[in-house]
């Protein structure tokens, strides 16, 4: 790509505040389209909370939880088990059960 080129696709993927504001569709695109400019040898940074979507599009991922990094992967490889058990936390507390 030439610097033009790469200077208005900037402009353009910076629009994209988030992914919830696109339908599947369009999300879909967007990811072709990234892993396409990748493969290029040209690095995204990738800053989403729509975890499928960035297991998708990206080749490493960094978690940050409250400020800190909590993980690293490559994700051409097996999920480290830090991430994969931060993938199946459930937010919402589980109710607690009265001494019987």
């Amino acid at each position: 790509l030439s610097n033009h080129l790469k200077v208005v696709l900037a402009k353009q993927l910076s629009l994209i505040r988030r992914l919830d504001a696109l339908d599947p569709c369009e999300i879909s695109g967007l990811g072709d389209r990234l892993k396409e400019i990748a493969a290029r040898g040209i690095t995204i940074l990738v800053v989403e909370h729509n975890v499928p979507f960035v297991l998708r599009v990206c080749d490493r991922l960094l978690l940050l939880e409250n400020g800190q990094v909590t993980c690293r992967a490559d994700l051409k490889e097996r999920l480290p088990a830090s991430l994969a058990a931060y993938l199946r936390h459930d937010p919402t507390p589980t109710p607690v059960r009265a001494a019987s």
